[in-house]
């Protein structure tokens, strides 16, 4: 079954719990838990026990070792990568390779490319020396045609 319970009745709720916790504790125990009587906390004057500032120092001493120690050791590894990273950065052949052969592989397609056309301008300049040649020897055998034809008309009218 549920019951709503009314504002007035959690007071007395809350209240009525409280005094049953209390109830189960004995007086000496409430004293104990007040510290009035107690054996288990023993009040100590911080003046009567000895200065631990040397305690302090020694330990604040082997922590700054301690630093110092992985201070070095974080030096030398950074010292190590940027040794390494310079290494990296040094261009071996291999970073060449691609754009050479690029190269060497344009260069020729140029230099056959010009040789073809050098070549073909070659060839006609040839054929056209021929030409002129041909032309030349045209003419002299015509000129031989005609100076042996008049010869022999006037080697014939004799």
């Amino acid at each position: 079954m549920l019951r709503i319970i009314q504002g007035s009745q959690i007071r007395y709720f809350c209240t009525r719990s409280v005094q049953l916790n209390k109830k189960e504790l004995t007086e000496e125990q409430l004293a104990a838990i007040q510290n009035l009587t107690s054996t288990l906390y023993q009040p100590v004057n911080p003046f009567s026990e000895p200065s631990k500032a040397s305690e302090i120092e020694a330990k604040i001493q082997s922590i700054q070792e301690r630093l110092l120690k992985q201070q070095k050791i974080e030096e030398e590894r950074y010292a190590e990568l940027v040794a390494q990273q310079h290494e990296l950065l040094k261009p071996t052949l291999s970073d060449f390779k691609r754009p050479l052969t690029s190269f060497f592989l344009l260069g020729s397609a140029v230099y056959l490319l010009i040789q073809y056309t050098w070549s073909y301008l070659e060839g006609e300049e040839h054929l056209i020396e021929l030409d002129d040649k041909c032309k030349l020897y045209e003419v002299k055998i015509q000129e031989l045609l005609d100076e042996q034809k008049n010869k022999r008309k006037w080697f014939w009218w004799f």
